[in-house]
């Protein structure tokens, strides 16, 4: 039996399609939000095309459990002029984080596949329901796979 090259694992992958190896993680700290804030820009996809993995959200501020009175989270990208991009979550509204206790992060998982195409920006809507307290010192975490 040949032997692999030394570059090839016999290990399996557990990561986005063939070339999408180098994992990286990106914290934007977006500050307080206490109204809706649309379409917050994240980091844009500048090089290569990208997979995103994770979205955590962090705050220091807590919102209680109440169906009324929540944040809804929805991310994605924007096509060419900011124009309609896709969404990374399958449903609308997309995720709801309800609760939100302080200081304890809360990872929103996409749809597997949502590929970033190169030139476009990640963005962020986070919609404020009835009387939810506020966010503060609000950080957003994006995991994602980009070309080795």
């Amino acid at each position: 039996m040949a032997s692999l090259a030394p570059h090839v694992s016999r290990v399996s992958k557990d990561y986005a399609p063939h070339g999408y190896s180098v994992n990286t993680d990106v914290v934007i700290n977006i500050g307080t939000l206490s109204a809706t804030g649309s379409d917050l820009f994240l980091f844009g996809a500048e090089d290569t095309d990208i997979y995103v993995e994770a979205i955590t959200i962090c705050s220091e501020g807590s919102v209680a459990a109440h169906a009324a009175n929540n944040w809804t989270f929805q991310a994605g990208y924007k096509g060419a002029g900011g124009g309609a991009g896709s969404d990374f979550f399958g449903s609308a509204p997309t995720t709801q984080a309800n609760p939100i206790t302080n200081h304890v992060p809360m990872t929103l998982t996409p749809d597997q596949n949502q590929l970033v195409p190169d030139g476009r920006g990640v963005y962020i809507t986070c919609t404020k329901g009835g009387t939810a307290a506020n966010l503060t010192n609000l950080k957003v975490q994006i995991r994602y796979r980009r070309k080795a």
